[in-house]
């Protein structure tokens, strides 16, 4: 059963206050991030503070961070397009989509090689 992302409904405030190192993590992340994920540092924030268990998200996203930072430098990307496609893909791999008909930059090797090294490359 597929869910629409239009259905999903926020949860609710699980933590009223995070540490003060995880706060620091998650501004580390948003850094490396900055150019794909425009979400605010204080709606980023509130979202964890909905979490369960925020530490583990903290590291899905810390993650994503590496693999996303280690490909825009190991292949010299500076296109904004094809950044945000990069970051496109290690988001939906992150959450098990494996569907990619929308990416128009990127080709398969490529996307093959992303979702690799999400999968398999622990974080540095």
């Amino acid at each position: 059963m597929k869910i629409k992302i239009s259905d999903l409904k926020q949860g609710s405030i699980k933590h009223y206050s995070l540490p003060q190192e995880l706060i620091r993590r998650i501004k580390k992340f948003k850094e490396i991030l900055a150019n794909v994920e425009t979400a605010s540092l204080e709606k980023t924030i509130n979202d964890f503070k909905r979490d369960i268990n925020p530490e583990k998200e903290i590291q899905i996203w810390e993650h994503i961070a590496s693999i996303y930072q280690s490909y825009i430098f190991e292949n010299a990307i500076i296109d904004l397009s094809t950044k945000k496609e990069i970051f496109s893909v290690i988001l939906a791999t992150s959450m098990g989509i494996e569907g990619f008909k929308n990416v128009k930059i990127l080709n398969k090797d490529q996307i093959d090689n992303i979702i690799y090294r999400y999968q398999h490359l622990s974080l540095q």
